[in-house]
């Protein structure tokens, strides 16, 4: 090979946002919250390469979506609430406008999202600990994905929708010692993708999208031994996840493990050891039908955090 550098081409992304938001207050417990926002996204990208069909010398798009979110929030008592929310979403098909191509942006409008997500907050114990349960379903159309087949192009994904429920927990055991857990059960599927198999064509409807896991699970525990000097431990699983849309390839499951110790310089200045994949796991943190991307190994990191 002869090293090189060969430029491909030029993105040049220029966005502006306008929003508003707004709590009105109908009773002393009941809140009604609103809020819309409007984009504008124009994207010119030139091509330094030899000019075809599929990637011409230049060629530009221009997307002006407008969501908003609608919600009320009930105060049940000063340390407990629920809350219901309905939201929309806009986003550009190929993820990353930055680097994206002609063939990524030229077929799909804006990616298009729905959310309703019921919940509640509340603290317990004389405040010494919170719990956080959301349950939400959220659909998606105009999905774009790579084809595995001739990754140089994108696939229209149609509609996918997942339910879902969230909780998170924080307790303070002790004065000193603090616990942290959260867990999320998911249950996504394809509403709408028919993929291109040998020529065929070949529903994936009621499929699981790939690397997309039922459920992951989040442990924190911290304790202060001084008020100088803190240490503490986590522990990361992550279900196993389909590897492909037809649902015939896996990613097993894994679990990770960290810890760390810190020291406060002083106010404003925080030393910190931190060690992840404590057990060396070998994990797949990303999967497709032909190859595995493997996760970082056992690492180690020393971060200095000041403010000023």
């Amino acid at each position: 090979m002869t090293p090189g550098y060969a430029r491909q081409r030029t993105n040049q992304l220029d966005t502006w946002a306008l929003f508003v938001e707004n709590r009105l207050a109908l009773t002393e417990r009941l809140s009604l919250l609103t809020g819309l926002r409007h984009d504008r996204i124009d994207l010119e990208v030139t091509n330094h390469q030899a000019a075809t069909l599929t990637n011409p010398a230049f060629f530009a798009r221009e997307y002006e979506p407008t969501t908003g979110r609608v919600g009320m929030v009930y105060a049940l008592s000063p340390a407990a609430n629920v809350y219901v929310q309905y939201s929309t979403a806009a986003d550009p098909p190929a993820g990353i406008l930055t680097t994206a191509t002609l063939g990524q942006v030229q077929d799909f409008d804006l990616t298009k999202g729905r959310q309703l997500e019921v919940g509640s907050k509340f603290d317990f114990l004389d405040g010494r600990a919170s719990t956080t349960v959301a349950a939400y379903k959220i659909e998606r159309e105009n999905l774009a994905t790579r084809d595995p087949a001739n990754p140089g192009q994108t696939l229209p994904v149609g509609k996918q929708s997942t339910l879902g429920v969230e909780l998170a927990t924080a307790l303070r055991i002790t004065p000193r010692l603090l616990a942290e857990a959260n867990v999320a059960w998911i249950d996504a599927q394809y509403d709408e993708f028919n993929e291109s198999v040998s020529g065929q064509s070949v529903s994936r409807k009621g499929n699981t999208p790939s690397n997309v896991p039922d459920q992951v699970a989040n442990l924190w525990l911290t304790y202060d031994l001084t008020s100088h000097w803190q240490v503490g431990a986590d522990s990361r699983h992550v279900a196993s996840v389909y590897a492909d849309a037809a649902n015939q390839l896996k990613a097993p499951a894994y679990t990770l493990f960290g810890a760390f110790v810190s020291y406060r310089l002083d106010a404003d200045s925080l030393l910190t050891l931190r060690a992840r994949n404590l057990t060396d796991e070998v994990y797949a943190s990303w999967a497709s039908s032909d190859m595995l991307f493997l996760g970082a190994p056992r690492s180690f990191e020393l971060a200095l955090q000041s403010r000023f």
